[in-house]
């Protein structure tokens, strides 16, 4: 068994965080293999690879990009819903034209 201890850097982000274990007994770090690594040592990719999260739920620059994510949430969930209407009035509308040119032969 284990001591699982994550240091956060910010208060709102997660890929901003170290994830450190220590032994219970010695209390001394044990080192682990983790796909996060440590966020000093972090290139590029990793970086990105932590920003996962933080990028899905808005949370990676604040209140602003919290917004930009529940606007195209927003828009992305309306698309299905218009694209029936669309369909149902176009049918409805194909029929009240064929229905009409019926009776005025």
């Amino acid at each position: 068994m284990g001591i699982y201890v994550e240091v956060s850097y910010q208060d709102v982000t997660y890929y901003d965080s170290d994830y450190l274990f220590f032994d219970q007994s010695t209390l001394e770090e044990v080192p682990t293999i983790s796909i996060y690594g440590r966020r000093s040592e972090a290139d590029l990719a990793d970086q990105m690879i932590r920003m996962n999260y933080d990028i899905h739920v808005g949370t990676i620059f604040g209140l602003p990009t919290k917004i930009l994510a529940f606007l195209a949430s927003l828009t992305i969930a309306t698309l299905p819903v218009t694209g029936v209407l669309l369909y149902l009035g176009r049918t409805r509308k194909s029929r009240r034209n064929t229905l009409a040119l019926s009776r005025a032969i």
